[in-house]
């Protein structure tokens, strides 16, 4: 009996338990992305652009410059070697998620001036997805013009594929999170798009930064700016909905050394002596691209 599957979008085959592709999600209803798409959502989001334009007005040609720049913007990720050997040595056959490493660990207690993140992190997700069933489904990126990824979330870098993400992504106004523990409402109309659309979620945030003078080589900062801490980290967040492999991966960059990722609430130090190399040979054989600088 033949029960060979290949995905209609990403032509990898889909292993015979599986009843969606786990390269790229295809064969899912994402309930972010259907949230995002909403009318009333679209509607607040379309209002905000155009009062943001508006206030630019006299800055247009820069603004229109940057919107053309960050429409083209692509999902990155900041991980730690200890999240992506997993990986490479088999132990995982898919990208873990926030939960799976959860499970594998002790949480401990926030410290002094740090969110919960146990209990903030849930309850952004529900918002994110309409409710708790799926909320173990989402990976967690940042829009990034130039590929760097924000240090306090790992030291390592993991550019997404735009057709593997796409279609079940989603985009929001910053740390969805700390939104929660900072303000505890629901999330605001507008605050959200879809992936393409969110050269105007980027615009409606960002435009008012720009000035007169500013050049398009400041555009990736303006779009991802580290903090000092983790807590200080100025990006859109990019929430990718289902399962990831290798095979979602467009490049991944990897320290030469077990560099402590910087500050922040999913930074992790690198234990033991693990070998990168040991990532760059598995990227090899899948025809990922792996820089270990």
């Amino acid at each position: 009996m033949t029960t060979d599957l290949v995905c209609n979008r990403c032509k990898f085959d889909i292993p015979l338990d599986r009843t969606h592709c786990p390269h790229c999600g295809d064969g899912r209803l994402c309930p972010n992305v259907r949230l995002a798409d909403a009318i009333e959502e679209k509607t607040a989001l379309e209002n905000r652009y155009r009062v943001a334009l508006h206030l630019t007005s006299n800055r247009a040609s820069v603004v229109q410059q940057f919107e053309a720049a960050v429409a083209t913007s692509r999902a990155v990720m900041g991980a730690s070697l200890n999240k992506l050997i997993p990986l490479a040595t088999g132990f995982y056959e898919v990208y873990a998620t926030y939960y799976d490493l959860v499970d594998l660990r002790f949480l401990r207690p926030p410290t002094a001036g740090e969110p919960d993140w146990a209990k903030r992190r849930p309850q952004a997700e529900i918002e994110l997805l309409g409710s708790a069933k799926h909320i173990d489904k989402l990976h967690y990126a940042a829009l990034s013009l130039n590929g760097k990824s924000l240090p306090s979330y790992g030291e390592c870098t993991v550019l997404l594929k735009d057709h593997m993400i796409a279609h079940r992504a989603s985009a929001f106004e910053g740390n969805s999170a700390l939104f929660i523990d900072r303000k505890f409402l629901d999330f605001p109309l507008g605050w959200r798009a879809t992936w393409t659309e969110r050269a105007k979620l980027c615009v409606a945030k960002l435009a008012s930064r720009l000035t007169v003078s500013t050049q398009s080589h400041d555009f990736p900062e303006i779009l991802l700016k580290p903090g000092a801490n983790g807590l200080d980290d100025d990006f859109i967040e990019v929430h990718v909905f289902g399962e990831m492999t290798i095979r979602t991966f467009e490049k991944v960059i990897v320290p030469k050394s077990g560099n402590k990722a910087g500050p922040g609430k999913r930074g992790r130090t690198k234990r033991g002596g693990t070998n990168p190399k040991v990532i760059r040979d598995y990227c090899q054989q899948h025809n990922v691209a792996c820089e270990i600088l």
